[in-house]
């Protein structure tokens, strides 16, 4: 299987954006971005674009992606019946791999997860509907197939306190006392990844693999953070069983609360983080080496 047409859908996000640059800086794509109509995202003259309607329908997504060898899809990865109607319409456009929006911070086979963020269940939804659409394809004698990454973290959220450290107060709520070992991806990492497995079709045919740019502790950023930041910062010793269950029952009393959901979303990729005690860890298959957190951090903050 090689792979050459390349579509994103998704491509004026940040993880989007990111995995759009990664994806043009490789000679042999050709990509194309499938876009609202609507949307006034500005894209370099050598991606084709292909509008769409606000809705995505199936039905105008069909020609959208006729032609194309993939589709890389990074919309909201809860938002399960867009990306399954476009699975569907890349099935019947010919496409040979999928890879949906599971991106993100934590494994979503994990019971822990799914029963304190049901609203993550999508991810979960999307990647057995693949599952499903591959197994048909097989079946008839298609050849379509997917690919999920899982990234952690991603780094590059750090200033927005996705983990739990909180640069623009000087504060850090640590877990556990802070040896929990978990894994980071950057940005630029999730997107060399993303055209690794385009690149490497047939070894990533149909597997959810783990990726990192690095696997850390909350220890090991904070002694980091508080170096590069030359400054002492407050940090907040927190039990995260207690602060799971204080921060759900905050989440069902006010379902619109997103700093908490952030909050708890963080916690669980923090506790439940480590991506290379995974079957599917992948760094090594896709040809990713490890980053430097310090420089990274530095890079992120601005120092």
């Amino acid at each position: 299987m090689t792979i050459h047409k390349v579509a994103i859908v998704g491509a004026s996000g940040r993880v989007g954006g990111a995995i759009l640059r990664a994806l043009l800086s490789e000679p042999s794509f050709s990509v194309t971005v499938v876009a609202r109509s609507t949307s006034k995202a500005k894209f370099p003259d050598n991606v084709a674009l292909k509008p769409v309607s606000d809705d995505f329908t199936t039905d105008e997504l069909i020609p959208a992606l006729a032609g194309q060898d993939a589709v890389v899809v990074t919309v909201g990865g809860t938002k399960a019946a867009v990306q399954l109607r476009i699975a569907d319409a890349a099935l019947q456009a010919g496409v040979q791999r999928f890879i949906p929006a599971d991106f993100g911070s934590f494994d979503s086979n994990s019971e822990l997860s799914l029963k304190l963020m049901p609203q993550y269940v999508a991810k979960g939804d999307v990647r057995r509907h693949c599952e499903k659409l591959a197994q048909k394809s097989s079946s008839e004698g298609g050849s379509f197939s997917w690919t999920a990454l899982v990234c952690g973290h991603f780094f590059d959220y750090l200033e927005d306190g996705l983990l739990q450290a909180f640069p623009k107060r000087n504060y850090s709520r640590i877990f556990d006392g802070g040896e929990i070992k978990w894994s980071a991806t950057t940005l630029e990492t999730v997107a060399k990844a993303t055209a690794a497995v385009l690149l490497k079709a047939e070894e990533t045919k149909n597997k959810r693999l783990f990726i990192e740019s690095f696997l850390i502790t909350q220890n090991q950023l904070q002694e980091v953070l508080e170096k590069v930041t030359d400054q002492k910062w407050e940090v907040e010793q927190v039990e995260s069983e207690k602060f799971m269950a204080e921060t759900k029952a905050e989440i069902e009393r006010n379902p619109g609360n997103h700093e908490a959901i952030e909050d708890l979303v963080g916690v669980v990729g923090i506790v439940e983080g480590n991506w290379e005690e995974k079957e599917g860890f992948a760094n090594e298959l896709l040809g990713l080496k490890l980053e430097d957190l310090e420089e990274v951090v530095r890079k992120t903050l601005g120092k």
